[in-house]
């Protein structure tokens, strides 16, 4: 139970250096690295926040649930249109 609550805190960590990180893109410049960095806090959030056997026992920790896997299920989207997009441009054929 403790672990679960350990691996909470620092999936919420994460969350928040990815979203500080998000916000240091806007304020300071863009970068290649600090975007790839904030991505991978996000979905490092989404695999580390614990699932299951009773964690998400009260509102509040479902609520904080949903928030850490909007930027995963945005990305993932983001993803899944990209490839559908390219899939698409193969079936026009003399695109090489």
């Amino acid at each position: 139970m403790i672990l679960n609550y350990l691996r909470a805190l620092i999936a919420l960590l994460s969350f928040f250096l990815g979203g500080y990180l998000l916000f240091d893109l806007l304020l300071a410049g863009f970068h290649w690295r600090v975007m790839v960095v904030a991505l991978l806090c996000f979905v490092a959030s989404h695999y580390l926040w614990p699932r299951g056997q009773g964690m998400m026992e009260s509102d509040t920790l479902q609520i904080v649930a949903d928030i850490i896997d909007l930027p995963y299920r945005l990305i993932a989207l983001i993803l899944r249109g990209v490839v559908r997009l390219g899939k698409s441009a193969d079936d026009l054929g003399g695109i090489n």
